[in-house]
């Protein structure tokens, strides 16, 4: 009998040679062997290509699995999730939305190497349903369509950060206004334009990338307010990327916050793509200098939870808790105060942290400081 290896074939009958791709049943081993790997460039990370509704049936989120490579190289006890759950420095497989699956490691450096070229992969289950519980209480899963939302603003997760000192109406932030992979930019332009805004600053996008998205089909009628602030120059992009800790996201962020300074306009939209972990970091900071509390910080953070995902701390305070513990002390807050996560977070000085984070980090100078201060408080 003879197999044509055009496609990843699965297999589930008791006759189970592994081809390119399939699962070894013969063992009762749940097993993808030899699948093909590439590069992540944008985000990092080694993406996989296997179908992604394929994996999903071998494996259930919440599992644990064993990767290993051809090269040698091996993860084991990783946990399989549908989206970023895990601390810093840990690794997770990942299956978010629009992408390949994932394995990468959190706020850590690229795991690819020149190793991993023409490598592939071998994907064992190590034991089913290890981290459901944290599976379950971060379980997110958003809407691409408007109908789901109640309103403009909670569909493009916008609104005005009002928090602090900051100027009333200076800084907003949302959804991406020009990168349309959930269904959000002409949302966002719609509302940029009611509100008058007057700068965009892309977390997301560096300028290469951002040429590419510009003269898509049909972008100029979806994104009108975001090709007027593109054709104008009235924007920044940079792409922090996704390790927070990375000198690239730090040099992106002290660029950002210069053109802040730099600027004469009086509104800023704040974004990444779906304005969530990469706009959180950045506001987090413009909240800081401007004398936000913990309380404000971290209820501006979930507030796009509520937004994309309908979850209220009230009805999930566990949830709540996680989010605030992985996504914003893990990932931002310990990394900006210097404090460990179980820590008290609500006495710190949040102005003088960022102070000091400017400084130590992105080596402003007392002088800069102040002026940026100067520039964003009433």
């Amino acid at each position: 009998m003879k197999f044509k290896r055009i496609l990843p074939i699965l297999l589930s009958s008791a006759a189970c040679p592994i081809l390119l791709a399939s699962m070894n049943s013969c063992s009762g081993q749940k097993m993808i062997a030899d699948i093909e790997i590439y590069h992540g460039v944008e985000y990092g990370g080694i993406y996989f290509k296997f179908p992604v509704n394929q994996f999903n049936k071998f494996f259930t989120f919440g599992d644990s699995l064993n990767i290993k490579f051809s090269n040698g190289i091996e993860y084991n006890d990783v946990p399989f999730y549908n989206g970023y759950y895990v601390r810093s420095g840990q690794m997770s497989v990942i299956s978010y939305p629009g992408y390949d699956i994932t394995l990468t490691k959190m706020n850590g450096p690229d795991i690819w190497d020149d190793s991993f070229n023409n490598a592939k992969a071998t994907i064992t289950l190590n034991k089913a349903g290890k981290y459901i519980d944290i599976q379950n209480a971060l379980n997110f899963i958003s809407s691409t369509n408007r109908e789901d939302y109640d309103s403009d603003e909670q569909f493009a997760n916008f609104r005005p950060m009002n928090i602090g000192k900051l100027k009333t109406n200076m800084f907003y932030r949302s959804s991406s206004p020009c990168n349309d992979k959930y269904n959000r930019m002409s949302t966002v332009n719609k509302l940029c334009q009611s509100n008058n805004i007057e700068f965009d600053i892309n977390l997301s996008e560096d300028q290469e990338l951002l040429d590419q998205l510009v003269v898509k089909e049909g972008f100029n009628e979806k994104a009108p307010w975001f090709k007027n602030i593109y054709d104008n120059s009235k924007y920044h992009c940079s792409n922090l990327g996704v390790d927070f800790n990375s000198d690239k996201c730090k040099t992106g962020i002290k660029n950002h916050l210069k053109s802040i300074m730099n600027s004469d306009a009086n509104s800023f939209l704040v974004h990444c793509v779906e304005g969530k972990d990469r706009t959180g970091a950045f506001c987090m900071i413009l909240e800081s200098l401007a004398g936000a509390t913990y309380e404000e910080i971290i209820n501006d953070y979930f507030k796009t939870y509520e937004n994309m995902y309908h979850v209220k701390k009230e009805e999930k305070p566990k949830t709540f808790e996680l989010v605030i513990d992985i996504k914003l002390k893990d990932s931002f807050l310990c990394p900006f105060t210097g404090l460990k996560i179980d820590d008290d977070f609500s006495k710190v000085n949040y102005q003088e942290a960022a102070i000091k984070y400017l400084k130590d980090k992105m080596s402003f100078t007392d002088e800069e400081i102040q002026q940026l201060i100067a520039k964003i408080t009433q």
